[in-house]
């Protein structure tokens, strides 16, 4: 069976209250579907900054400006520019369906980061992670209600994550 793609984008603040922290979205426990509030698949798990399906004959590009737009708004997203280093691929299964995730870290300022509107499918604001923080992050895979203050995150998405804070050089080279 081929496996789909999507792409991941994990952002670190580069000032402000948030410097040196990857910016993770929460789902919420709702999300609005064809106008109709339903509950939500994983709700208050965390995700990267932003994290979209690599749609038909879409160049990754293409992907990630897209993504940036829906996650984060427009003004974001048709403004946003950070070079983007790869942090690899992990292999996930999502509703029955295996993916290939491809995981890229780039930098956000403040100015940046004024710019966004979180959509309707997660929490209000982001939760910033430094590298202190990875002993309290937790993993899920199963769907769970996961509780709300508590940072969880999917397996593959862990694993980025803590690949991203033993990288410290990576972010040498963003600058």
């Amino acid at each position: 069976m081929k496996s789909k793609k999507s792409v991941a984008v994990w952002l670190v603040a580069t000032g402000g209250e948030f410097a040196g922290k990857v910016l993770l979205q929460q789902r919420a426990s709702t999300e609005m579907v064809d106008g109709v509030e339903k509950p939500q698949a994983y709700p208050f798990v965390c995700q990267p900054t932003w994290n979209e399906k690599v749609e038909g004959r879409e160049k990754l590009t293409e992907t990630i400006r897209r993504g940036a737009i829906e996650e984060l708004g427009k003004s974001f997203g048709n403004y946003y520019y950070s070079p983007l280093v790869s942090l690899g691929a992990e292999n996930f299964s999502y509703g029955g369906v295996r993916f290939i995730g491809l995981n890229f870290i780039g930098l956000i300022t403040e100015g940046q980061l004024k710019l966004v509107k979180l959509h309707a499918g997660a929490m209000p604001e982001f939760i910033a992670i430094g590298n202190g923080d990875i002993p309290n992050v937790k993993v899920t895979t199963d769907l769970q209600r996961e509780p709300e203050k508590e940072v969880v995150l999917f397996p593959d998405q862990w694993k980025i994550l803590r690949r991203l804070f033993d990288l410290k050089d990576v972010l040498m080279h963003l600058r």
